[in-house]
């Protein structure tokens, strides 16, 4: 059976299917960790590190949008 493709089809991926983890940290001196299972994988400015994407804050969230580049979105929810 062929796997058809349907252009502009969005997956979701979330931890419990993809059994990974990303976590966000902005650090008092201003600067973002990006944290993929517990290592650390980007360092850079805050200033950076929004300026190159569109985003967004609600209450409890943090959304990051690279979509007008065909790049991804993520929802970084605020931990404890």
């Amino acid at each position: 059976m062929e796997q058809q493709y349907v252009i502009g089809d969005l997956g979701v991926e979330t931890p419990e299917t993809t059994g990974e983890t990303e976590t966000l940290v902005v650090t008092e001196n201003d600067s973002v960790e990006v944290y993929r299972n517990e290592r650390l994988e980007e360092r850079t400015t805050l200033e950076d590190y929004l300026n190159r994407a569109q985003w967004g804050v609600t209450e409890d969230s943090l959304v990051v949008s690279t979509a007008y580049i065909d790049g991804p979105q993520e929802v970084y929810i605020r931990g404890k």
